[in-house]
């Protein structure tokens, strides 16, 4: 987790955002840096004071007055967009067609079994052709296939399209790319360096078709519209009153429940130095967080696929990462992942959208300016370097003034005497000035086992072990061929820490190894908790720096690397951001799933996702601008997902109606267990606060009791709602019977 915490200025109205996205946004002021501080100190604000800037003295001197260029040279314009030319209009959702309902069923179902275009195009050809002969006149304007439909509802995705260079990731219009024969980039790595050449590469191909060829980008940039998907969010009747909920929150400056009891969240200051977030502007005032991550689309072939999403912090926790809340900010386009600083072209025109929204955008559905701006960026390291430009972690923290040193020929983050001259938070806008440095360069060299296979088959034995809620998921049991833990999902890696660790590798480590373990799973289970203190934070972070010094004391500093020292830092997010079980990435993750079980040509992607992606938001839109209707009501229902039961995490009392059903085969009045019995009759005692007893304790008890009757119904199997849960008796759904329980 690294969080933005830079300052705008007021005459630049700039939004909160990683400073390497601000590159051709320099402001004429110079900002104001106080003295280094103490992590344990509060969270500092840059503060802007235009008359320090007055003097003659050297240290006052603007940023810009370090970047002046000489008179035969201009400034450069790097990682911009082209103009695009796409007129906005938000679209009516008022469809001149009585039957229209019918229409957005049909795509409703589309998108909740995920079909393919060819088969909703047939499904609308036999829908016309029956409504034709039940009614000819009446549905006489019923389309008669999909082009026809997608344009009577407006599904268009509205949305900017760039051609892309596969070789720099330059942005060009793609009007302007398929216009020429054999269009190349003009691209030039380094303007301030005489006599470079132009990347060259050519940005189109030649497709045929049935009468004609025809010109195509070979690499497209898709960036879904914001605005369409924030006017869809306030078109429900629900989202604003959702967004005022965390003023309601109590407050309880000892405990972190979410990010509103972050500093980040409580000193983040508006370009007048006031706060930012304030319950008056609660539903006006959005506050996004982004994540990028990659996926591969395609089984058969490497293809890497990137998707940049938001999510709005306004909303509370259990509702934040809700499919239907999750903002899409663009798809980046690559065989392979983008690399570093290549990713500015892409981000250049989301920065520019991004600076739109914090001047204030009128938003129909909302009735009322709305203004955005980005707080926290939750990405795994090698993204964060790519985002907010940071130096490598082999090299140096960019949280702190920890630089790597060498053990021998490998570069270490170890050595722990001198923490506090070197834990101290880096100076941001020296970290934005840094990168403006570095974009002006002018040459690429100027930016320059533990465990046994033995262990692990007795890991893997051990595995098949041990029984978990369904819920929860098995990690992968071949961890002792091929690569082992390679292929584990971060999700896989929480599970494995926190429960599979212990059990499967204590008596298979050294003294010294079980110590490190334990410490770290530890440090993990505290931090996963979804409400923290002050008191758990700390504890966390001493277990974490044990894991660092243990690991240093008996391996050598050589083997404190990067991610060693990161974990130190893991509490000062939770200061600035709240627990991390509100911005941690397994959400971002589930995301790249739905995207990936989308239907695709297995072609060009990209374009196919945007599609989809805001062909829902239309739909959205339109299912709700016909609240009313009860024939769609009543057909919606048809396609619901069935709920499942989820986790139960309050504890269970009390008398209702069992809202599930027993399935047989069954017995009738069976005699419990003498020990489950004795434990049904104490969980009584200890959930109500009576006076239960078993029926061989009648007699040693008073008149007031309450006995417990040893008798009861068995059944093999139990449904509640979409899942089926069994016992010993029905050993198909043995598994199924766990649950997680939590002990104090």
């Amino acid at each position: 987790m690294y969080r933005l915490s830079i300052k705008a200025l007021p005459e630049a109205s700039k939004p909160k955002i990683p400073e390497e996205l601000f590159l051709n946004y320099r402001s004429d002021s110079a900002i104001f840096v106080s003295p280094k501080r103490r992590r344990q100190d509060q969270f500092r604000e840059l503060e802007v004071n235009q008359h320090e800037n007055l003097g003659n003295d050297e240290n006052n001197r603007s940023i810009d007055d370090d970047m002046v260029l000489n008179d035969h040279e201009t400034p450069v314009k790097q990682f911009v967009a082209p103009e695009n030319g796409l007129e906005f209009e938000y679209l009516d959702t008022n469809v001149n067609f009585t039957d229209s309902w019918i229409l957005i069923w049909i795509f409703k179902y589309q998108a909740r079994f995920r079909l393919s275009d060819v088969a909703i195009n047939s499904l609308i050809m036999f829908f016309q052709q029956t409504l034709m002969d039940a009614d000819q006149t009446r549905f006489k304007d019923f389309p008669s296939s999909l082009h026809n439909a997608s344009n009577l509802l407006q599904i268009d995705n509205q949305s900017k399209t760039y051609a892309v260079c596969s070789s720099c990731n330059t942005l060009y219009n793609i009007v302007d790319v398929v216009a020429k024969e054999e269009f190349k980039c003009t691209h030039i790595e380094f303007p301030m360096k005489s006599k470079e050449k132009p990347c060259g590469t050519e940005l189109a191909e030649q497709v045929p078709l049935t009468i004609e060829n025809k010109r195509r980008p070979k690499l497209l940039f898709l960036l879904p519209n914001l605005k369409i998907q924030i006017n869809g969010l306030y078109q429900r009747i629900e989202f604003r009153q959702q967004l005022q909920k965390w003023t309601n929150q109590d407050v309880n400056n000892e405990i972190l429940a979410d990010i509103y009891d972050g500093k980040i969240w409580k000193n983040f200051p508006d370009t007048s130095g006031v706060s930012y977030f304030t319950p008056e502007i609660a539903d006006s005032y959005l506050e996004i967080m982004i994540n990028l991550d990659w996926f591969q689309p395609f089984e058969s072939s490497v293809y890497s696929c990137g998707a940049i999403y938001g999510v709005i912090c306004n909303l509370l926790r259990k509702i934040r990462f809700k499919k239907e809340n999750m903002l899409t900010l663009g798809l980046l386009p690559e065989p392979n992942k983008v690399k570093l600083h290549k990713i500015n072209y892409y981000l250049f025109p989301i920065v520019d959208e991004l600076l739109e929204f914090w001047d204030r955008i009128k938003i129909s559905a909302a009735r009322k300016n709305i203004r955005v701006a980005l707080i926290c960026c939750s990405n795994d390291i090698p993204i964060v370097k790519k985002l907010c430009r940071h130096v490598s972690a082999l090299v140096s923290c960019h949280r702190c003034y920890k630089a790597a040193g060498s053990s021998g020929n490998k570069l270490n983050f170890g050595s722990f005497d001198n923490m506090d001259d070197w834990f101290v938070e880096r100076d941001l806008e020296k970290h934005r000035q840094n990168a403006e440095d570095w974009r002006l360069c002018k040459s690429e060299e100027e930016r320059k086992c533990h465990i046994t296979k033995h262990n692990l088959e007795k890991m893997k034995e051990r595995v098949k072990n041990i029984k978990i809620p369904i819920d929860l998921r098995r990690i992968p049991n071949k961890i002792a061929t091929g690569e082992g833990f390679s292929g584990f999902t971060a999700d896989q890696w929480k599970t494995f820490i926190l429960i599979y660790a212990i059990p499967l590798m204590w008596d298979l480590l050294a003294s010294p190894d079980r110590k490190i373990l334990g410490n770290f799973v530890r440090a993990c289970s505290l931090l996963v908790c979804q409400i923290i203190d002050h008191n758990i934070l700390n504890k966390a972070h001493k277990r974490l720096l044990k894991v660092a010094m243990l690991i240093e004391e008996n391996y050598g500093p050589e083997k404190i690397i990067p991610n060693l020292h990161l974990y130190l830092h893991i509490a000062d997010c939770c200061w600035d951001y709240e627990p991390l079980y509100s911005f941690w990435c397994f959400s971002f993750e589930r995301m790249n799933g739905i995207l990936d079980s989308f239907s695709n040509s297995h072609h060009q992607i990209e374009p196919e996702l945007l599609r989809i992606i805001m062909r829902h938001w239309r739909l959205d839109g339109l299912v709700l601008s016909q609240s009313n209707n009860i024939k769609l009501a009543e057909a919606l229902k048809l396609i619901q997902p069935r709920a499942t039961s989820g986790k139960i995490d309050d504890m269970v009392v009390g008398d209702e109606p069992f809202p599930g059903k027993m399935l047989t085969p069954c017995r009738i009045r069976v005699t419990l267990p003498d020990n489950v019995y004795q434990i049904l009759t104490d969980y009584y005692n200890n959930a109500y606060g009576l006076q239960f007893a078993t029926i061989a304790e009648l007699i040693s008890t008073s008149s007031d009791s309450i006995i417990v009757p040893n008798m009861v119904d068995q059944f093999a199997y139990v449904r509640i709602l979409a899942e089926i849960f069994g016992s010993a008796m029905a050993s198909r759904y043995l598994k199924n019977a766990n649950v997680l329980a939590k002990f104090i």
